[in-house]
């Protein structure tokens, strides 16, 4: 069977995952893995004393203690705009080996709108066995739920056509009629052809959700749901700046009063599927990710192992001078990832990049 032929569609929800709320002005408030865990572990994650993390020269090291490998993108593979250092050699050398590989994302596209856009970045995608997205997950729940209805859409520029919703079967419309409000971007709020489009042009950079507010206080006034296809709060962008996603204006949402659907990790199903994917013993699969609170909160959560790459969204609390340094990891991983007690949401292992060496 062809890896595209293998993408999972299911419908299950991810687990509600509470953080500290980021400052609807700015997104520097730090957060607290643990104390976002915390809950979610506590309605069936694992949450389990973590040995010390380990500090391999590379992927090879351990290659031989893993026969699955599920991967995030973004951070991982490539920041946005091409393959990072080393990704697609480590992925040529874990294909050689005889491993599976399956991408985990929060992204908020179809899976194998995802599975092309790698391919478009240059990766040879079938080293994937398929994909599990958040953007998958989020568009199924909509046409199961809301197929016919009227939605406020919530977008990236340029998307104006989108086979997330295309496939969610939802009818785009105003605020004051909508059933669902969809978060799929932060760039643009669609209204549908009658109305003009609004535009939020500041948000990424900033994180000031001004343009975004009116829809929300709306929403939260007529107690329409929200449907977050992306939970993520922040992005490195390939310029080494931080950007603003869609998780940050759910946050909004809650904190209004709002109820907020969440799909993507660190919710256990979506690990769970990529294991299920893969065919193989959860010992025997690792979650290859760059986010303490999404990706290896979510890979605990689930009874895996993690490997933590550096070059991703916390890697300037991971360096020193922009070189990745042990222990300023160590002590970042102590102070950030505490459960409560002796344990703690930790990496099993951690990477400067996703290489197959070191050096």
């Amino acid at each position: 069977m062809r890896p595209l032929e293998r993408l999972l569609h299911f419908t299950l929800l991810s687990r509600a995952f509470s953080l500290a709320f980021l400052s609807t002005q700015t997104a520097k408030t730090p957060f607290s893995v643990g104390r976002a865990f915390s809950r979610y572990s506590s309605k069936g994650g694992v949450h389990q004393k973590m040995a010390a993390v380990r500090f391999p020269s590379g992927v090879s090291e351990i290659v031989d203690q893993f026969d699955g490998f599920i991967l995030d993108q973004y951070g991982v593979l490539h920041n946005g705009a091409y393959p990072l250092p080393g990704a697609l050699d480590c992925l040529e050398r874990l294909q050689k080996a005889g491993k599976k590989m399956v991408i985990l994302s929060n992204s908020s596209r179809k899976a194998f709108d995802c599975i092309n856009g790698l391919k478009k970045l240059g990766f040879d995608v079938d080293v994937f066995v398929g994909a599990v997205t958040s953007g998958e997950e989020a568009s199924t729940y909509l046409r199961d739920n809301f197929s016919g209805k009227i939605a406020t859409w919530m977008r990236w520029e340029g998307r104006e056509s989108d086979p997330f919703i295309e496939a969610a079967e939802v009818k785009i419309g105003p605020i004051e009629e909508a059933e669902v409000l969809v978060l799929q971007g932060v760039e643009i709020i669609s209204e549908g052809s009658d109305r003009p489009l609004t535009s939020a042009p500041c948000f990424r950079r900033t994180g000031d959700l001004k343009d975004h507010m009116p829809f929300l206080k709306k929403g939260v006034e007529r107690g329409i749901p929200l449907v977050c296809a992306n939970p993520d709060f922040q992005v490195l962008e390939p310029s080494g700046s931080r950007a603003f996603m869609p998780g940050v204006i759910a946050a909004a949402y809650e904190k209004l009063g709002g109820k907020v659907l969440r799909f993507g990790k660190p919710g256990k199903t979506h690990f769970e599927a990529s294991v299920r994917m893969l065919e193989l013993p959860p010992e025997r699969v690792v979650h290859v990710g760059d986010s303490l609170e999404h990706d290896i909160a979510g890979a605990c959560g689930a009874g895996l192992a993690s490997i933590f790459i550096a070059e991703g969204i916390h890697k300037h609390e991971v360096s020193v001078e922009g070189v990745f340094d042990q222990a300023t990891a160590a002590t970042f991983f102590h102070e950030h990832a505490q459960g409560e007690g002796e344990s703690g949401i930790k990496p099993t292992f951690a990477l400067p990049l996703f290489k197959w060496a070191g050096g």
